[in-house]
């Protein structure tokens, strides 16, 4: 009679089960280390998407004020350091657009060279801040001037103390002794606000060893970082006819009576700015672990006519991103004049009497 074998796994198929089940539990921690860094990765370029979208909003809503309020030819600025300055070769845009929010009235008789004298009927509400540019336009913008505050202001004062006279914009102050600043014409001038904005990269340390790009913006004498992981910066201008140039502020300006079809409405003078393209490239925020070697993720693309350039910092995706912004206003024949008033209740208004309302009379 044959003996029954006893049930059981011989030495082999335990080796061969084992084998087998290490073999399965290493692709799946594989697969796992692979999808969580796809997952952080994605997380990374999802974070630079993020910035990069609030950077392009940004800087197109306010680069569609340029030039509001203020003539052409000084629209836009050009400092020294305007271009090539920083060590990611990135660009500065500087351009000037009227508040449209803060407008006051100018007290008759004070219009003085190192001060201005609000009209207590339209008081200041908000702060303002030493450097902060001042616009002051006559009744029908039959003539206007600047001027640059120099000590904060706060809401509720009646003068408004200005830097000394340069000559140059926006130090312009000697000319507020003209008739039609000092309420001659029946009616006073009105005080605005000239916003310069100014944006550009620049590497900031963040824990005394690492530096994160962020793009910034100073407005008045404000720096702020708006939108992080921001690494190029570019501009280029182009002209009515879609050519694109670099403007030089020293050629002959446009005036607002020049013809349109006059030869400097296409010269390269800044004042025939008509769209700026902005290019911008936008780091991931977070190391790519698939981009292990020490010269992959190293290069800020070649974009705006410049060729790509070595960040020195690998590992990490980028992303590029621009837009195209008309700037209309520089295409103004007539200065803006401030908003005409709806008084309908002062007595002898815009004949004699100022608005209540502060605004600008119809016709002058």
């Amino acid at each position: 009679m044959r003996a029954r074998r006893e049930a059981g796994f011989t030495l082999l198929e335990l080796m061969i089960s084992t084998a087998l089940v290490a073999l399965a539990a290493t692709a799946m921690t594989a697969g796992f280390l692979s999808f969580s860094q796809m997952l952080h990765a994605q997380e990374g370029i999802r974070s630079g998407q993020a910035s990069a979208r609030q950077a392009l909003h940004l800087v197109s809503t306010s680069l569609r004020l340029a030039g509001y309020g203020v003539e052409p030819p000084l629209a836009f600025a050009f400092p020294e350091d305007w271009k090539g300055t920083y060590a990611n070769s990135s660009d500065r845009l500087v351009f000037y657009a009227r508040n449209p929010r803060l407008h006051l009235a100018m007290l008759a008789g004070g219009a003085e060279t190192d001060a201005l004298t609000i009209d207590t009927a339209t008081p200041l509400e908000v702060p303002l801040y030493a450097g902060d540019i001042i616009q002051v336009i006559c009744p029908g913008a039959s003539n206007w001037s600047y001027g640059v505050l120099s000590a904060d202001v706060e809401p509720g004062a009646e003068t408004l103390p200005l830097e000394a006279d340069t000559g140059e914009f926006p130090y312009l102050n000697n000319e507020f002794d003209q008739p039609c600043f000092d309420g001659a014409l029946g009616v006073p001038a009105f005080i605005y606000k000239v916003e310069r904005f100014d944006y550009w990269v620049e590497q900031v340390n963040v824990d005394g060893v690492n530096t994160r790009p962020y793009l910034f913006r100073r407005r008045g004498g404000v720096d702020e970082p708006v939108a992080e992981d921001i690494e190029a910066f570019r501009v280029t201008f182009v002209k009515a006819d879609g050519t694109t140039f670099v403007p030089d502020p020293e050629a002959k300006a446009p005036e607002y009576d020049t013809p349109s079809n006059d030869p400097l409405r296409l010269n390269d003078h800044p004042a025939n700015i008509r769209t700026v393209r902005i290019g911008l490239v936008a780091r991931a925020s977070l190391p790519d672990q698939g981009l292990r070697l020490a010269d992959h993720g190293k290069l800020i693309p070649a974009f705006a006519g410049v060729e790509a350039i070595d960040s020195g910092r690998p590992g990490f995706r980028r992303l590029l991103y621009e837009s195209s912004i008309h700037v209309r206003n520089l295409a103004s024949t007539t200065m803006f004049i401030p908003p005409y008033t709806d008084d309908k209740t002062t007595t002898n208004v815009c004949q004699g009497a100022a608005p209540s309302d502060g605004l600008n009379c119809a016709g002058g």
